[in-house]
Parts: C-alpha cells; structure tokens; sequence
C-alpha cells in the first residue's frame, strides 16, 4: 500500500461531490454524524461510522448537520491487496 495523504480531526464546510472517485482509494471515519450517497440511497452514517471508498467509486458525502468533522486517508495499492 502507498500513503498519498491523510488526515485527523478535519473540520470542512463542504460537501464532497466526485462523480468519478478520487483516482485512489479513500477510507473515512466520520467524528459527526454525515450523510452518504451510496448507489442513489441516503445514508445517515453516525458519529463513529467508516466507509472505504475504491479509485473510481463516486463519492458524495458531507455534514447531517451544522458540524462536520473526519479522518480521511487516500491511499493506493495493488490489485493483489
């Protein structure tokens, strides 16, 4: 696995909207609750939850409310990993 760049306890103001993925791999762990889009479904992910996102998956998630808060790390690897 390759580290491409993390980050801890990340406060944003936006909502993430990349209809083609990233380019890498991303793994959130969200500190307040989100909200998700995964195959047109809305999910309310709570405090706690995770979600891994591969390169080309669309990922659309930000705040389920007036705060926002994650650890995110965009990552690479092998097919064999």
């Amino acid at each position: 696995m390759t580290l491409h760049t993390m980050g801890m306890d990340f406060c944003h103001d936006f909502a993430i909207d990349r209809p083609n993925g990233s380019g890498d791999s991303l793994i959130l762990i969200f500190k307040t609750p989100a909200i998700i889009m995964l195959n047109n479904n809305t999910i309310h992910a709570p405090s706690g939850s995770a979600v891994v996102y591969s390169p080309e998956y669309h990922q659309r998630y930000g705040a389920d409310g007036a705060e926002y808060i994650n650890h995110w790390v965009h990552f690479g690897c092998d097919a064999d990993d």
